[in-house]
């Protein structure tokens, strides 16, 4: 059974939340407006839920996006490859990490995976999130995207005997960034110098000061002999809400 068609409104609406830049919370406070109306009158509209859900994560109001995104979890059924990859992007972003490797793991199991990069950026992110090697690989695997960073990453893990390290760190990190995590952002690069590492910014909806306070109890707690080495290669940064109005900066 299909889904029912999103409303215009909602494709004019998802169409400029895209559009957004990270300096322009006005746009995005007016997009949210828009949003929270259109959600009252129309509270079954799949598309609509999860515009208004990523435009509030971005905005830094993850108990007021929460709701949003389990809606439209609740509405996911009939719908695309397509939406059900935004449905899981948004996961990601809030912390259903459950439903998210549930969503994830069904688009890498069909043949449409193969050289969709989108997927494999979402999936890819989701594995660093959590630290699990093994999904890592089946991204890599399913998607086919010749990435060859991530490759090198997966392959320095396995060599330096850090995987199950890997896990642990990550672990520790969600278990205390999770909870204020409004959006998430994973990359791996080369350095100049050649060396391999991942950069995991977790964009929070804490002031200045307590993202601040935030970095001594984590690097106590990553800082143990068994997870030193991949302390090294996995960079964290604690942000605040992706898109801010100037008078909230910090």
């Amino acid at each position: 059974m299909n889904a029912p068609a999103p409303l215009p409104a909602s494709i004019d609406l998802w169409n400029r939340l895209t559009d957004v830049g990270g300096d322009d919370g006005v746009e995005l406070d007016r997009l949210t407006w828009q949003l929270r109306k259109l959600a009252a009158r129309q509270p079954s509209d799949f598309l609509t839920r999860l515009t208004l859900a990523l435009a509030l994560l971005m905005r830094g109001l993850r108990s007021e996006a929460l709701p949003h995104v389990e809606a439209a979890y609740g509405l996911r059924h009939g719908h695309g490859r397509a939406n059900i990859l935004d449905l899981s992007f948004a996961l990601l972003e809030s912390g259903c990490l459950r439903e998210a490797e549930e969503l994830l793991t069904r688009l890498l199991e069909v043949p449409e995976a193969a050289g969709d990069t989108h997927l494999y950026a979402v999936a890819m992110g989701f594995a660093l999130r959590i630290g699990d090697v093994a999904f890592m690989k089946r991204s890599l695997d399913a998607t086919r995207v010749q990435h060859e960073e991530g490759a090198d990453f997966v392959a320095l893990l396995e060599q330096d005997g850090l995987i199950d390290a890997f896990r642990r760190h990550q672990e520790i990190v969600e278990s205390l960034l999770g909870p204020v995590t409004c959006t998430f952002r994973a990359s791996i690069d080369y350095d100049d110098e050649g060396f391999l590492s991942a950069g995991v910014d977790y964009y929070t909806d804490l002031a200045g000061r307590a993202r601040l306070e935030m970095y001594r109890p984590l690097a106590e707690a990553t800082m143990g002999p068994d997870l030193v080495e991949v302390s090294l290669r996995v960079t964290i940064g604690i942000w605040g809400p992706q898109v801010q109005v100037v008078e909230d900066a910090a």
